[in-house]
């Protein structure tokens, strides 16, 4: 059978005549398309297909090289969800909320925080939290973070540095993630 049994309609004409112009010129393709299945169900595939000439150069055949990424197209589609849920809930939470890594670098941030220090986010990312934290609380809240390293959770109470240095004061809570 021809390969077109295989066409899902999910890709439109223009990319079927985009893909026999370049392959009867001579020039391999590759990428990802939806095909369809006998049974009628479509799956996600990676393909490579090369034409091969004959000795005067004219395309005769085609070597196809396809692998079926149907799972791995469903776990990103999950993982997107999940990471456009993570970030809704981080805009949606009514105080300030951010998270670091080991090294204490700032990772994500809600938009409370942004709007409460003035920093852009540009401004934001990588800095440590203390930079944050009005200078006479830094002790506080160094123990503070010890705790939540050693015991997996502690609260604070320190001022908040913006950008235009508005102190303005907070409890924290923080929360080792594992």
């Amino acid at each position: 059978k021809t390969p077109r049994v295989l066409k899902s309609g999910v890709q439109d004409a223009a990319f079927y005549e985009q893909f026999w112009r370049t392959i009867l010129a001579g020039k391999g393709v590759q990428g990802e398309v939806v095909n369809r299945r006998k049974d009628g169900t479509l799956y996600h595939e990676y393909e490579t297909i090369t034409p091969v000439a004959d000795g005067t150069g004219r395309v005769t055949h085609f070597v196809a090289i396809k692998q079926d990424i149907t799972e791995r197209k469903r776990i990103e589609t999950e993982r997107e969800r999940e990471a456009s849920l993570l970030a809704s809930t981080l805009r949606s939470l009514p105080g300030i909320f951010y998270h670091y890594d080991g090294d204490g670098r700032l990772l994500r941030w809600n938009d409370n925080f942004r709007n409460a220090t003035g920093y852009p986010d540009e401004d934001l990312r990588g800095r440590p939290p203390l930079d944050f934290i009005a200078p006479e609380d830094h002790a506080h809240i160094q123990e503070g973070i010890g705790k939540v390293f050693a015991l997996g959770s502690a609260e604070a109470e320190a001022h908040l540095l913006a950008r235009d240095g508005t102190r303005t004061r907070y409890h924290f809570t923080g929360v080792r993630v594992e």
